[in-house]
């Protein structure tokens, strides 16, 4: 494809155009640098770039601007998006590998590299030489988040991933792999072992979950690389199994795929042997779509291929009734808005109406009562604020990461004023949430309650929650095994009084029994005859409940 000089045209078929305008040199584009961009709808993005072709500016159709610096090394070193949030990226010193990434908590702090405080920091250090037992150059060798936990990677001598380490326990989860990379084998903090196999086009045939039953989910591929057929554990037979070949030889069970030679789907028949049937047209869009009950659905498409119509019937000896109804428009200030009809019955319909920006991003919504929903989005695309139906408003704000941090949503009108709920959310540097705070009395706009109701969360150094701890004194802490599952859950109702609830797992992660430890005399109705209850030793009585797997 020949670079065209200055503009590229593109006309849709609907008559409509976008185009793509180049920086020129000499009068001629040498090097394809794109100076703006415009939609079909005339909503226009515009590029400014450095002497070396590295885009320095975004101005979006709505004139919002995004900006970036560049190193010598065309490196992206400072970003700013559309509200003035900066990141920063700090390489090495030969420009090479990110060593930090800065984002200053609030949306003032200038980064100087000198003084950490009020900057959540990334760290990442990388192996020197061969340092990491492989001769690939640049690997990864810890990754320390902005609270100062740390995972860290060792390699293979090919330079694929061997373990990750738990910035908790120091524990590992490990990999294994063939000689071309493809991950063979997983093995959990806790030992399970998960191993996949691939055919000779590098796709998943079969991933096995090590155990006495080795689960084995099984998928079949035709020459084309289709997938034809997938069996599920509970129906895999290792015995009518040919890896080698790729072949199974009950084509009985699982789902299973037939296609066109086009490569679309032409009919798909479950593990009950229901099946369900396509045809298309000559774009690809789904023409009609046979339900295994006999039940039809036909589709039509506007000269875009949008979805225009949608019908259906109980079998193919009735008349079909037209269910749902698409109409597309563009709007004078370049928003595009959906038209949805749904038609109820013979008389009655819903007409919903959907309105989006430049951005695809839903702005209003207008109901079929007749009221409608805005949302009002910041330049950066986080909500400002909703106006819901009845016309109240809630609002939001966040902080230098873009984190939502605060909201006020309307709870009632007093004397002509509108009274909100407030919510304030806090995060450590690290983003995990570590304060939910709830206001306990009504506020007007921007004011914040005096009295609040406040949750903590304190975490251990792998991201789990350790502890939640409310204004009332309420705690509850948790215990995890090797693979993140929650093992203990002990609710304290006072300083020395717990409720608590032990877990236990299977080698698939799945919950295998719940132990609940309850007082003697707590449990209303007990029966000590029953011999589903268990004892231990007095004043202590456990439930037991197992979940069985189907």
């Amino acid at each position: 494809m020949k670079i065209p000089r200055k503009r590229l045209y593109i006309q849709e078929p609907d008559g409509k155009s976008n185009y793509t305008e180049y920086f020129q040199y000499g009068g001629k584009n040498k090097y394809g640098d794109i100076k703006s961009q415009t939609d079909r709808n005339g909503n226009k993005t515009q590029y400014e770039i450095d002497a070396r072709g590295n885009v320095t500016k975004i101005t979006n159709p709505d004139g919002s601007t995004q900006l970036k610096e560049y190193d010598e090394k065309n490196n992206v070193t400072k970003e700013v998006d559309e509200c003035g949030k900066t990141t920063y990226n700090v390489y090495d010193e030969n420009k090479i590998n990110l060593i930090k990434k800065v984002q200053p908590l609030n949306e003032t702090d200038v980064y100087d590299g000198t003084n950490n405080t009020g900057f959540a920091i990334t760290f990442y250090q990388y192996y020197t030489g061969e340092e990491s037992g492989s001769s690939a150059k640049g690997l990864l060798k810890s990754e320390t988040d902005p609270e100062g936990n740390t995972t860290t990677y060792t390699y293979n001598t090919y330079g694929d991933v061997k373990a990750v380490s738990d910035p908790e326990t120091g524990k590992v989860t490990t990999y294994e792999y063939n000689r071309i990379g493809w991950k063979t084998a997983q093995i959990t903090q806790k030992g399970n072992r998960t191993e996949f196999t691939y055919d000779k086009n590098g796709q998943l045939i079969k991933t096995t979950t090590v155990s006495s039953k080795n689960e084995t989910q099984r998928t079949i591929f035709d020459l084309l690389g289709r997938k034809i057929q997938e069996i599920t554990p509970n129906q895999y037979d290792d015995t009518k199994d040919n890896v080698e070949a790729d072949t199974y030889t009950d084509n009985t069970v699982g789902t299973k795929y037939e296609y066109f030679d086009s490569g679309k789907i032409k009919e798909v028949t479950n593990a009950l042997g229901e099946t369900t049937s396509y045809t298309y047209d000559v774009y690809g869009n789904t023409l009609t779509e046979a339900k295994p009950n006999g039940a039809i659905y036909r589709y039509e498409y506007d000269v875009l291929d949008r979805l225009l119509k949608i019908y259906f019937r109980d079998n193919s000896s009735v008349a079909e009734e037209l269910l749902t109804q698409y109409s597309y428009a563009t709007l004078e200030d370049g928003k595009t808005q959906t038209t949805e009809t749904k038609y109820l019955n013979s008389k009655d319909k819903a007409v919903t109406v959907y309105i989006y920006d430049y951005a695809d991003r839903l702005v209003e919504q207008q109901n079929p009562d007749a009221t409608k929903q805005r949302t009002i989005y910041n330049a950066n695309g986080t909500i400002n604020r909703q106006i819901a139906a009845n016309g109240s408003s809630t609002y939001f704000k966040y902080d230098g990461l873009n984190r939502l941090t605060e909201q006020w949503a309307p709870f009632e009108v007093s004397n002509g004023n509108t009274l909100y709920t407030y919510n304030k959310t806090e995060y450590d540097k690290a983003g995990r949430k570590s304060a939910v705070k709830s206001g306990k009395d009504k506020v007007t706009l921007w004011s914040i309650p005096e009295s609040l109701a406040i949750t903590n969360y304190q975490y251990y150094k792998n991201g789990n929650v350790s502890q939640t701890r409310d204004s009332e004194g309420r705690k509850t802490e948790y215990l995890y095994d090797d693979d993140g599952n929650v093992i203990k859950e002990s609710v304290y109702t006072n300083a020395t009084n717990k409720l608590v609830t032990d877990y236990t797992y299977n080698y698939l992660g799945k919950l295998d029994k719940k132990e609940q430890h309850v007082k003697t005399g707590d449990l209303y109705g007990k029966d000590f005859n029953d011999k589903r209850t268990l004892y231990l030793q007095p004043p202590t009585l456990m439930t037991r409940m197992v979940i069985q797997k189907l």
